[in-house]
């Protein structure tokens, strides 16, 4: 009788398992840039949506003989949104009013205020003094861009508008 070689076809479980975890860390690593992507995709649209709203700040400017729009913030303790105040002085300059791209139903992280930090005394630890005494937009950002103008702080774009 001969002998006959039987060959299987087909891998083994080391085979597969090495494929599956090689798999797996592109995709991790994939996954994990695309987040960061997403994240600056996000700031991107919070800067201009702060530059959209000093455009219709300047608007609004023109029409009350120089005067900015009441101080306000899309977060404050326990409301979701910009005051209503705000929204109707601003609805004619404005289609929309900001809304963070993460949470769009509240927690917004924009404001639009008079900074008065000397005044006040209570300049923030590392605040850029050159930004009191003026009227200032701003919001919060995902990932720390040193070359946007922060008056002195991290993950925050302001965009500061004049003296008041």
């Amino acid at each position: 009788m001969r002998n006959k070689k039987i060959f299987k076809k087909g891998f083994t479980l080391i085979e597969l398992l090495v494929v599956v975890a090689i798999i797996s860390l592109l995709s991790s690593v994939v996954i994990a840039s695309l987040n960061a992507a997403r994240a600056k995709a996000r700031d991107a649209k919070r800067v201009e949506e702060v530059n959209s709203l000093a455009n219709a700040v300047a608007l609004y400017q023109n029409d009350h003989g120089g005067n900015y729009p009441p101080d306000d913030c899309s977060w404050v303790s326990g409301r979701p949104d910009w005051s209503d105040t705000f929204k109707a002085e601003m609805s004619p300059y404005l289609s929309t009013i900001p809304k963070d791209p993460v949470n769009a139903s509240g927690a917004s992280r924009y404001c639009a205020f008079r900074i008065t930090w000397i005044v006040a005394r209570d300049l923030p630890l590392g605040a850029d003094p050159t930004c009191d005494f003026h009227y200032a937009l701003w919001t919060t950002l995902e990932v720390n861009n040193p070359a946007l103008f922060n008056c002195g702080y991290t993950n925050k774009f302001f965009k500061v508008l004049g003296t008041f």
